[in-house]
């Protein structure tokens, strides 16, 4: 008898086992999915525009077409790249932003500036492809844009408390309350957020002194 009831808990325990197996894959898969859906939607507005320019300079003859064409290439190889592989590092990452911001600077003209910086301990990170991006992109078209006279884009990405990745997206555009840095852009950013990482990675959004703002992404160690 004793050993029946040893042969049914066993039983039991392995089918338990199964479900959790199969419910995380289940899981697995939806996190998977939704991030693919959030990052298309993200994705496409920059390309049409930044195609709509290229095809507007080249109209005047600008030699800005050639360059703004020559960053668009190199943005979409790379974060094509990102998201095939589905991981990356926080070099990877600047190397995106680069491109991506040489290209709003050539829209913008001297009214955008910015500023790139990754400490060597977290250069190699693991950081999944265009996580940041999104909060760059904000800042730079509901930040920098309406206001006159332009403004900096200040990328940081260092070592937090308890081996923590800290990357800080600053600018001195109009602040949260005038640009409604609030819609669907960053309700999208942190669904992903949450997704890749649960509870575990944190978007804070703060006024940056004395105009601006300040979003820090906190994320887990490797």
């Amino acid at each position: 008898m004793p050993s029946l009831s040893r042969g049914a808990a066993d039983g039991a325990r392995d089918k338990l086992h199964d479900e959790m197996l199969r419910r995380e894959r289940s899981e697995r898969h939806d996190a998977e999915t939704r991030l693919k859906l959030l990052q298309a939607q993200i994705e496409p507005h920059f390309l049409f525009n930044t195609l709509s320019n290229v095809l507007s300079l080249m109209d005047r003859d600008d030699p800005n077409a050639r360059r703004m064409l020559e960053n668009l290439t190199a943005f979409l190889r790379a974060s094509l790249q990102r998201t095939r592989d589905g991981s990356g590092s926080v070099n990877d990452e600047f190397e995106v932003l680069r491109s991506y911001l040489e290209i709003q600077q050539l829209r913008f003209g001297d009214r955008l500036r910015f500023v790139l910086s990754a400490d060597d301990d977290v250069a190699q990170h693991a950081l999944p492809p265009l996580l940041v991006q999104p909060l760059v992109e904000n800042a730079v078209l509901h930040g920098i844009a309406p206001r006159e006279a332009g403004g900096t884009v200040e990328v940081t990405a260092a070592r937090g408390a308890s081996d923590r990745l800290q990357v800080t997206v600053k600018d001195d555009g109009v602040g949260l309350d005038e640009s409604g840095r609030s819609g669907t852009g960053l309700t999208n950013f942190r669904e992903r957020v949450s997704a890749l990482y649960g509870d575990r990675g944190r978007l804070t959004l703060a006024p940056r002194d004395p105009r601006g703002l300040v979003a820090t992404l906190d994320l887990p160690s490797q």
